[in-house]
């Protein structure tokens, strides 16, 4: 299933065409409500995600395998790493069903449910071959019916959908795996915290904010060491986030109740990170103190 090269799905094999010059609405014609995510800014946040994570994942220098307790270089010659379009045989089950689509278009601003998958291997013995140790998993997901049909969705997924999704990849049982998935319509309130694994794998949630990329791991020990391989921002995006951050929170400011615990849980960043972004939007703003009270810091303004 794993190979060095990418995998990707061209178009669907459908048995039908639009008749030229036919007439009517198209069936995902109508406006999205407020709060929906277009089919086409679900496709574009999914790319942005699997290409995020694969930057990150093939730039860390090795893996470490938590029931192993020891790492695994990561290097051209250990992996072999995929891009898979998971869901693109959905994606055609469901134009099919809907001839009064245009299906190629329509595929095409489809998201598909994409998934990278890395895989790091050991040489077993001298002359033994490699043997695959510990791996990275990247779920991109979408309720891919709604938007093939409607255009749009507002429905958010949960944590059994992720499962569903580790299960249709058919990972291998003797590598452990750091799987993160990403919601493209938003993850439903009962998915957090996170409780997702099983005796080879352990999940986590990635969320796109209007200020960066969050993942949200629980409590799982097995993340201890994994959990950096889906921190997708540069500490320098990540002090740029929490000034935007900042910068969203007028009331918040005036009432004294902006405070670095809470600001690092929306964002899903180290308290030290929020910290040092506090300091650069006060040094940059004469409005603007940080107040620091036993262990804990706020941000205010004052006139």
């Amino acid at each position: 299933m794993i190979c060095r090269d990418h995998e990707s799905t061209s178009g669907p094999d459908l048995p039908y065409a639009r008749p030229a010059g036919s007439a009517g609405p198209r069936a995902d014609a109508a406006p999205p409500p407020p709060g929906a995510v277009a089919r086409t800014a679900a496709r574009d946040l999914e790319n942005a995600y699997i290409s995020r994570v694969q930057q990150t994942v093939l730039t860390t220098p090795a893996l470490h395998h938590p029931l192993e307790g020891r790492f695994y270089d990561n290097l051209r010659a250990t992996r072999t790493f995929s891009v898979l379009d998971a869901g693109a045989e959905e994606v055609r089950r469901t134009l099919r069903e809907i001839p009064e689509l245009p299906a190629h278009r329509t595929f095409k601003e489809m998201p598909l449910d994409k998934a990278f998958v890395c895989e790091v291997s050991t040489v077993a013995g001298f002359f033994g071959g490699r043997v695959p140790k510990v791996g990275a998993v990247a779920l991109a997901l979408s309720p891919l019916d709604e938007l093939a049909r409607r255009g749009h969705a507002t429905r958010p997924l949960a944590g059994a959908d992720v499962r569903a999704a580790v299960a249709r990849l058919g990972l291998r049982a003797e590598v452990f795996y750091f799987v993160a998935a990403l919601s493209t319509t938003g993850w439903s309130p009962e998915s957090r915290p996170p409780a997702l694994g099983g005796p080879n794998w352990v999940g986590g949630l990635a969320t796109r904010t209007p200020w960066g990329w969050r993942f949200e791991s629980g409590a799982e020990p097995r993340w201890a060491e994994g959990r950096r391989l889906f921190l997708l921002e540069t500490p320098e995006e990540e002090v740029a986030a929490v000034r935007r951050y900042v910068a969203d929170r007028a009331c918040e400011l005036l009432m004294g109740r902006l405070t670095v615990e809470r600001a690092a849980a929306e964002l899903g960043l180290a308290a030290a990170v929020v910290d040092r972004g506090f300091a650069q939007a006060a040094a940059a703003d004469r409005f603007l103190r940080v107040v620091r009270e036993g262990e804990g810091a706020r941000l205010e303004r004052v006139y």
